[in-house]
């Protein structure tokens, strides 16, 4: 079964060849992506170009093919980048059984943005594992991200109302509730959970409150649109 192995990169291709030989290798259809941060210092991307030079070489000895390059502006909001990074994996993700992230090397900014990542596409169905280990032993271990609940799986009516709320920009639970065809009761309890998650933020205006999406949610939708390919 084809994996995609997302790898959080810096410029120690010793991450990445530790972690391939702990999982048993890796198949002629698996795919490694690097995800590294935008440099704009001549001496980090030569380092940087180095090390992905090095994870290459390492690939085609153990039977793998090139990897591939993500790279992402992280001088941004934190919810931009994990939309940056969604919007960029989601080119990748169909045609894949599963997903594997290795969360060792690299910003830790980062590491926290593809762990989100992680977590909203396991909220949407897709079979992902999440590892890491410690930057100075040869050791791998698998993150439990089932107890991370606090995204948890989303419904096809949770994911419908956001996506209902994103093209109105803003509304109360009443008017998103008539726009969707159901009870303002139903709409308001959809609402409230998607705002438990952190997907809706609301606002109250006297008596009246508000919700509309927040970046999460904006890039929760970009993962599912992309991933309707998997079929």
């Amino acid at each position: 079964m084809p994996c995609l192995l997302v790898f959080s990169f810096g410029w120690s291709w010793e991450f990445v060849s530790r972690a391939i030989v702990s999982r048993g290798g890796i198949s002629e259809g698996d795919l490694v992506v690097l995800v590294a941060p935008v440099s704009g210092v001549d001496v980090e991307e030569e380092r940087y170009r180095g090390a992905v030079e090095a994870v290459r070489r390492f690939l085609l000895n153990v039977g793998g093919r090139d990897p591939v390059e993500v790279r992402v502006d992280v001088d941004v909001e934190f919810e931009d980048l994990i939309t940056s990074v969604s919007r960029e994996l989601s080119k990748f993700i169909p045609g894949f059984t599963y997903v594997e992230f290795y969360l060792i090397g690299g910003m830790r900014v980062l590491i926290l943005a593809l762990l989100f990542v992680a977590s909203m596409l396991r909220s949407l169905g897709v079979k992902v594992k999440v590892y890491c280990g410690p930057e100075t032993l040869p050791k791998i271990t698998r993150v439990p991200l089932e107890v991370l609940e606090g995204i948890g799986r989303l419904t096809e009516r949770q994911v419908e109302v956001l996506r209902k709320l994103m093209v109105l920009g803003e509304a109360g639970a009443d008017s998103l509730g008539l726009d969707m065809g159901v009870d303002p009761s139903t709409s308001r309890r959809l609402l409230e959970k998607l705002y438990s998650k952190g997907f809706v933020e609301k606002s109250r205006r006297g008596p009246r409150v508000t919700y509309r999406v927040t970046g999460l949610a904006k890039a929760l939708i970009a993962l599912h649109d992309n991933l309707g390919a998997r079929g």
